[in-house]
């Protein structure tokens, strides 16, 4: 390694001639990602050199402590980032007190989502339709209509299938019959409701034989399902009597995993619904 050699000479007058050798090897190479300077063992560096990276890291402890101070003050939602932070449905504008867990400001046709809704024949369009009023049903006597109901013949549209309709004009009275084409509709699928809970008497659950269900638990048990049908929906009290586990058929459950039956004399309450041919599960715990 090629050196720069400073000398300074002085004569001593004693008999000799003394030298003070000052000396910097240029650096080795340089660090990645801040460029200190790099020194070869034995290197002799001169104060500037050195004092050259002692700024450069001074200004790097700086600037990290900067960033640091800054990211202190970060915020969501208004909360420090300075741990866990917890998120409220209040954070999230939810508010689930209200009618189907929807924020008041929520309408249909100008009425808020708070309660039961009724909707008027304005609410559904049919306000300014001709010939049509609902407000004085009393007027149509039996194979009659008034006259002052009908202003001109019944409001008819290219919607309406009229060929089995019979139209009466004003003063009309209607004497036959009509027979009217077969209605077709898909039956909606219901099971009774039962007035009472039926006990499980081992591990199968047949859901025609009720709505509610209940099962006292002293080993671990595993439950089948039988007989379910879509759109039905069945309720489950589980009671365990010790630390015992229990285990269910294929079922969606909230966040893809199933509960942990809550142990020591608790109940809890299960809750399944089939649609299709999916069973959604869900639980209350620990009463």
């Amino acid at each position: 390694m090629l050196k720069k050699i400073f000398i300074t000479l002085s004569l001593i007058t004693a008999g000799g001639i003394a030298g003070k050798v000052y000396a910097q090897d240029p650096p080795s190479g340089y660090t990645t990602n801040y460029g200190l300077s790099m020194w070869a063992q034995g290197a002799t560096p001169g104060a500037t050199a050195l004092n050259a990276n002692l700024t450069t890291i001074d200004a790097i402890i700086k600037a990290a402590n900067v960033r640091i101070d800054q990211i202190r003050t970060y915020e969501i939602n208004g909360k420090i980032l300075t741990g866990d932070i917890t998120i409220t449905k209040a954070d999230l504008g939810i508010d689930t007190t209200n009618y189907g867990g929807v924020p008041t400001s929520r309408t249909v046709n100008s009425k808020a989502l708070t309660t039961n809704i009724t909707l008027d024949k304005t609410d559904i369009g049919l306000g300014n339709v001709p010939n049509l009023d609902f407000s004085n049903a009393a007027n149509i006597s039996t194979g009659t209509l008034s006259a002052a109901r009908l202003a001109s013949n019944i409001y008819t549209t290219t919607n309406l299938d009229t060929s089995n309709i019979a139209f009466l004009s004003q003063n009309n009275t209607y004497t036959g019959s009509n027979t009217f084409a077969t209605v077709t509709t898909d039956a909606l699928t219901t099971k009774a409701l039962s007035s009472t809970v039926t006990a499980i008497a081992s591990s199968a659950m047949d859901w025609s034989l009720s709505n509610t269900f209940s099962k006292t638990i002293s080993a671990n048990t595993t439950f089948t399902f039988a007989t379910s049908t879509s759109g039905q929906m069945v309720t489950v009290a589980i009671t365990n009597t010790g630390s015992f586990t229990v285990t269910w058929p294929t079922v969606s459950w909230v966040a893809g995993t199933a509960p942990t039956q809550t142990t020591g004399a608790k109940t809890d309450i299960y809750t399944f619904i089939k649609v299709g041919s999916t069973i959604y599960g869900t639980a209350i715990q620990n009463f």
